[in-house]
């Protein structure tokens, strides 16, 4: 009887995992013997939803996310101490495509850029910049874009793959 609970836990986890047998012979002494030929079931309908779910909320919604992140440079005023400010740098230090940057943050406009390469100075966070005897202040953040085509698709992803993991949790419920 022993080898029957061991046959019928075999076949429990054999079932568990997407696999079936096409005979199985029970063999008067209590032995069994497994045909060798083991054939793999196609994964069933909820698995397959629940695998979509996972990748498109996991990968898919990631890799466009990546696309939708956004740098932003604009100007915050002028600042009496800079010990607060991590970055501090004088204007005459800075590239020449960084001093007109700086030059038209200063007159007022905003910045937003696809990789943080094309920000003066090094790093993210505020920026000091002392120009004309004054500590001008400068913000760098970098976000993400959700109107961006990236952002669109992305957000996207992530709803379908909620979708499809709410939608394989109900079939399964109701199975």
């Amino acid at each position: 009887m022993a080898r029957y609970q061991d046959l019928e836990r075999y076949f429990s986890i054999l079932s568990a995992t997407g696999w079936n047998w096409r005979e199985i012979y029970i063999i008067a002494d209590g032995t069994s013997r497994m045909d060798s030929r083991l054939s793999r079931v196609s994964p069933s309908p909820v698995f397959a939803l629940f695998f979509l779910g996972v990748v498109l909320l996991l990968v898919v919604a990631t890799s466009f996310g990546i696309g939708a992140i956004r740098y932003e440079f604009s100007y915050g005023g002028t600042v009496e101490n800079t010990e607060t400010v991590r970055w501090v740098f004088e204007y005459e230090d800075l590239t020449p495509e960084d001093r007109a940057l700086v030059q038209r943050a200063i007159d007022g406009e905003r910045f937003v850029f696809g990789s943080d390469g094309r920000l003066p100075g090094p790093g993210r966070g505020e920026i000091a910049i002392r120009h004309q005897e004054e500590w001008h202040l400068f913000h760098r953040r970098m976000y993400f874009e959700p109107e961006s085509p990236f952002g669109i698709a992305s957000i996207a992803s992530a709803l379908t793959g909620v979708a499809c993991i709410g939608e394989s949790i109900r079939r399964k419920r109701r199975a």
